[in-house]
């Protein structure tokens, strides 16, 4: 994708035509795993150089190291409570919308109270650093 960028033309409707390869690609043992990256890559890139309008949810904290951090464990639960959760789209059903809890949880109360005491962090390391006789 970064090779051929200058030659890629980024339009909605190509974006939503990735988006049916890539749910039929999936669904076809086989061909799923040789070609499906080429309109996964697509809507990936083409989905991060959106400049969408920030709202409140968007705005009210950051949530991405949550989801990167319990999404993976989340969707091996699953599969570990359940074989219903095999199939991927029965596993990400369940899967999504818990991760986002979580990682909104971990944000409220994990995350944002801890960076509420970097300053603590800071004068602490100053004085270790001063007590030391080294630069801050």
């Amino acid at each position: 994708m970064y090779r051929c960028r200058d030659h890629i033309v980024w339009s909605s409707r190509l974006c939503l035509l990735s988006l049916v390869a890539a749910l039929l690609m999936a669904c076809i043992p086989g061909v799923g795993v040789l070609y499906i990256p080429l309109p996964v890559s697509y809507l990936t890139v083409y989905m991060g150089l959106l400049n969408s309008t920030r709202d409140r949810i968007v705005l009210s904290g950051d949530y991405s190291y949550g989801i990167y951090l319990y999404g993976f464990p989340i969707q091996q639960a699953l599969i570990a409570a359940s074989p219903l959760f095999l199939t991927w789209y029965c596993n990400m059903l369940a899967a999504v919308p818990l991760t986002i809890v979580l990682a909104a949880l971990s944000w409220w109360l994990i995350e944002k109270p801890a960076l509420g005491k970097r300053d603590i962090l800071k004068r602490l390391e100053r004085r270790v650093l001063a007590f030391q006789g080294l630069p801050p």
